[in-house]
C-alpha cells in the first residue's frame, strides 16, 4: 500500500472510531457546488435576475483561477455597466477582447459603453471620441455577426446618433425582422421612427 492510501486509511479509521466520517469525505471531497461549472451558472442566474452584487462577487473569485474566461469577462463588463461604473466597465471588456479580438458580443458591449458615455456627456469633444469609439466597435461586431439583431439594434442607435440615416435604416431594418426575445419591438419601432425623421 502507497503512504497516501495508508494515510487515507487511517484518517479514515480515526473519524469512525471518533464518530465523524462525514469529516473525512468533506476533507477528500469538495463540494459540488464549488466545481467550475457550477459556479458560471451561477453567475449566469446572477445575470439573468441583475443581481450585480452577487455577479460581481462569483465573477471576480472566479477569474481568480480562470482569468481568461471570455463568458465572465463580458458578462462582468456588461454588469458594470449597468451599474454605470463606466471605467471598471472599460477595462474588464478590454480584458476580454485583448484575449478575443473579434467577439462579437465583446465588441457589442464595448460600443454601448461608449454610447452610454456619449449619452450621458455634456462636453462635446467627449462626446465626440465616444461616438467615434462606438462606431468602430459595432463595426467590428458587425463584421463579425453581420446578422445579430441585438448587434444591429445597436447599430442603429449608434448610426441614428451619428446621423446616418441609410446606415442607420439598414440596422433597424434587420431588428425588427427578428423574433429576438431580448429586443423589444416598441422600443425598435421609436428608434425606426427617430431614424425616417433624419434629413
Amino acid at each position: 500500500m502507497r503512504k497516501d492510501s495508508l494515510r487515507v486509511v487511517l484518517v479514515t479509521l480515526i473519524a469512525l472510531a471518533l464518530g465523524n466520517l462525514t469529516f473525512v469525505f468533506a476533507q477528500t471531497n469538495p463540494p459540488v457546488s464549488n466545481t467550475k461549472a457550477t459556479v458560471l451558472q451561477e453567475i449566469r442566474g446572477y445575470d439573468e435576475k441583475r443581481d450585480f452584487d452577487a455577479l460581481i462577487k462569483a465573477s471576480n473569485e472566479y477569474l481568480i483561477s480562470d482569468p481568461k474566461n471570455i463568458e465572465v469577462l463580458i458578462r462582468l463588463a456588461r454588469c458594470y455597466k449597468d451599474k454605470k461604473e463606466y471605467s471598471l466597465a472599460g477595462k474588464t471588456i478590454m480584458d476580454a477582447l485583448d484575449i478575443d479580438p473579434k467577439n462579437a458580443w465583446g465588441l457589442r458591449i464595448l460600443a454601448k459603453i461608449n454610447r452610454e458615455q456619449y449619452e450621458g456627456s455634456k462636453q462635446e469633444d467627449l462626446k465626440k471620441g465616444y461616438l467615434e469609439a462606438a462606431l468602430v466597435a459595432i463595426a467590428r461586431s458587425l463584421t463579425s455577426s453581420p446578422q445579430d439583431a441585438v448587434t444591429n439594434a445597436e447599430a442603429a442607435q449608434i448610426y441614428f446618433y451619428k446621423k446616418d440615416k441609410v446606415k442607420a435604416a439598414q440596422a433597424i431594418a434587420l431588428a425588427l425582422d427578428s423574433n429576438n426575445i431580448y429586443l423589444k419591438k416598441e422600443d425598435l419601432i421609436k428608434l425606426d421612427n427617430k431614424i425616417q425623421a433624419l434629413p
